[in-house]
């Protein structure tokens, strides 16, 4: 799996800079007790924050997971047997945004933010 270090995970909005290190650090510090899983996360990937700096979605275990940026309960999003990678928080904050080979090859599917079906987009 591969961690990204939180000074290289920056998002640009209209010119401005805003890290998402407090978001990645409070995934990586913080013991979330998942839901679904009874292990602690750890050494989870491609971490995104959403817009307005509430929601942070991450890769781990080969599936999509959410959680609060102030830390908490992570919940999985998605659960296939193919590996889900690299989420992306929709602009609306809406829908997630995921690669995923359940296809057979990489292709972009969206899952709402609340849960539900992921659709395959690409």
């Amino acid at each position: 799996m591969r961690c990204f270090h939180p000074s290289a995970l920056q998002t640009s909005r209209l010119g401005s800079r805003k890290t998402c290190a407090h978001g990645f650090a409070v995934l990586i510090f913080s013991l979330f007790t998942a839901a679904e899983a009874s292990d602690s996360i750890k050494l989870a990937s491609s971490p995104a924050v959403s817009a307005d700096g509430k929601t942070l979605v991450f890769a781990w275990a080969d599936d999509i997971w959410l959680a609060a940026t102030e830390g908490g309960e992570a919940k999985r999003l998605t659960i296939h047997p193919a590996p889900d990678s690299k989420p992306i928080i929709a602009r609306d904050g809406k829908s997630v945004f995921f690669n995923s080979v359940r296809t057979g090859s990489t292709q972009v599917f969206r899952i709402p933010i609340t849960g539900g079906t992921p659709q395959q987009l690409f």
